[in-house]
């Protein structure tokens, strides 16, 4: 399980920004573009951001079908669908 929850008082006074050195971001995968859609509905459904244009596909070592958007601290959540070959590409 995996946890989103904006930080405390203490640790705000730390900003974050993804292009700093440390985090940039992270991805997880999904087992469908069908899943992707459905996160991409979700994630509208709520009020939440998306970053770029929405989902999106690009030929990036292949078939790679993603959708981004930011946690409440701006930690970018990418959520990828890919070729089960793309790490051997």
């Amino acid at each position: 399980m995996i946890v989103l929850a904006q930080t405390g008082m203490l640790a705000s006074a730390f900003s974050y920004h993804r292009k700093h050195v440390g985090l940039a971001h992270f991805a997880l995968t999904a087992g469908s573009r069908e899943m992707i859609d459905a996160m991409e509905r979700h994630l509208i459904s709520m009020g939440v951001p998306l970053l770029g244009r929405g989902k999106c596909e690009i030929g990036y070592r292949g078939e790679y079908y993603t959708l981004a958007f930011e946690d409440p601290d701006r930690v970018m959540i990418e959520i990828v669908w890919h070729l089960p070959a793309y790490f051997a590409l």
